[in-house]
């Protein structure tokens, strides 16, 4: 009952719907994460669209920090030293915090447009009637935090990964060009499970992604094609890094790294999951596979 309870402390704010996830207007719906959440009973009746994957992306961030353990852990503290007024301004200082860290690590990769979106969500989910549907929401990701095992290839691992033009996730271990630390990670290790921002890096033909759309210093995407047999629409590609600059390259040529990327997210969403394995050593099919094994 303790994470319960910490989560119907929670307000959520920040950004998108994640692949997979499968809600109901009514009682009874079972929710899942494609990238790894949990599963729960989501009050989906009250929240709109938008609304439910700003609290979707507030609860994985959750996750990626282990929330469901530390504010539990803070508030058997607190139980003990409940005599103590300092300990409780300590707690509620903490939790203030925590869902502050939360909103950084998604709004981070919005646009100001979706910032926008997500400041009216937060006004939306303030009202008692919303609070209430985000809270219970909320507790369905903090009780039963259940990862998913994604079916990796033998010789793999994973590893939490935040930062750069991804918005955190998992990174995937171990690292093939450790020794071109000038670039950034996800350029260097076997691959990605981590979100991006399908709102600015996909373009739609109705219900299809049409092209991924990611320009970048050092970088070359190759569009392949929509990919099938996924819980959501779904785009691969090739992307081609450049691991330094041509200032920094022995004998004048650049090193590169090439991956395999499926683009997933739902028509409207401000953030997928991008699944990628390094070319060299997989094939286009492979992180197809893993990323079915995630949308299970």
């Amino acid at each position: 009952m303790i994470p319960a309870v910490c989560a119907l402390s929670l307000i959520p704010r920040a950004a998108s719907h994640a692949p997979g996830a499968v809600l109901s207007g009514g009682a009874g719906a079972q929710s899942a994460d494609a990238a790894g959440s949990v599963s729960g009973i989501a009050p989906a009746a009250d929240l709109s669209e938008p609304e439910l994957g700003f609290v979707l992306a507030h609860e994985r961030a959750h996750l990626r920090r282990r929330d469901h353990i530390w504010k539990p852990l803070g508030w058997l503290l607190l139980s003990v030293h409940w005599f103590n007024p300092l300990v409780w301004l300590a707690y509620a200082l903490f939790c203030r915090d925590v869902e502050y860290a939360c909103d950084e690590s998604v709004v981070g990769g919005l646009d100001a447009d979706g910032r926008r979106a997500y400041a009216r969500a937060l006004l939306e989910c303030s009202s008692p009637r919303r609070a209430a549907a985000c809270a219970v929401l909320a507790v369905c990701f903090l009780t039963e935090p259940k990862p998913a095992e994604p079916a990796l290839p033998e010789g793999l691992s994973l590893s939490e990964y935040e930062g750069d033009i991804l918005c955190g996730g998992r990174m995937i271990l171990p690292m093939v060009y450790e020794d071109m630390s000038s670039a950034p990670d996800y350029w260097r290790s076997s691959g990605v499970i981590a979100d991006f921002n399908a709102a600015q890096c996909l373009r739609w033909e109705g219900e299809q992604i049409a092209e991924v759309l990611i320009y970048s210093n050092h970088m070359q995407i190759d569009n392949l094609g929509p990919v099938t047999g996924l819980s959501a629409p779904a785009y691969l590609t090739r992307n081609t890094y450049d691991l330094c600059t041509a200032a920094e390259a022995v004998g004048g040529e650049v090193p590169v790294s090439a991956y395999w990327c499926v683009y997933i997210a739902e028509p409207g969403a401000s953030t997928g999951m991008l699944v990628s394995l390094e070319a060299s050593r997989f094939s286009a099919e492979d992180p197809v596979r893993l990323a079915q094994s995630l949308s299970r």
